[in-house]
């Protein structure tokens, strides 16, 4: 008896973590996708599709990027989703996640898109890493960011007035 009560409660218990992470990834893509919309990247209209990259093949996160962007657009650009296996594989892209699991290889990436304008997004609970433009994470149940804005403009991103004020300190 006690052990199939065990089983029940583990069992919600992995549930209820996998419900609140698939809340998570939708809260994570809205606001991703409000990015494309609030800040602008030099010389977009040259470019056939605004690109958002996700490290990590099958990650939950560009599934569900790929399931909300259908007909959206950046710029006037569709909008593609592009998975990296790794920090390794990462191309250039507009806009780049980077995962909790692969910011020990953030040098590793920032040094292979040099020069380039992206749009490092990381999603650390523990402060916004060095390198990070924007940071989500959760505040007191809800999705928050930080904003890094000397880096936006030394990556020459033009960030609107209105994301700078929803952005935490």
């Amino acid at each position: 008896m006690k052990k199939s009560i065990y089983v029940i409660v583990v069992v919600f218990a992995f549930s209820v973590v996998s419900t609140a992470n698939a809340q998570l990834e939708k809260y994570q893509v809205t606001f991703l996708y409000n990015f494309t919309r609030l800040i602008q990247w030099p010389d977009l209209y040259k470019e056939p599709a605004f690109i958002i990259g996700v490290i990590g093949k099958n990650s939950q996160l560009a599934k569900v990027l790929k399931a909300n962007m259908g007909s959206r657009t950046a710029g006037g650009r569709p909008i593609n989703i592009v998975e990296f296996n790794s920090a390794d594989e990462v191309k250039y892209c507009h806009m780049l996640f980077i995962p909790n699991g692969s910011l020990k290889k953030f040098d590793v990436i920032k040094s292979k898109l040099t020069g380039k304008s992206v749009l490092y997004v990381t999603e650390s609970e523990n402060g916004a890493p060095a390198g990070s433009i924007i940071n989500l994470f959760v505040k007191d149940g809800k999705m928050v960011f930080t904003l890094n804005e000397d880096l936006a403009k030394a990556n020459k991103l033009l960030v609107s007035s209105q994301l700078k004020n929803f952005a935490q300190n």
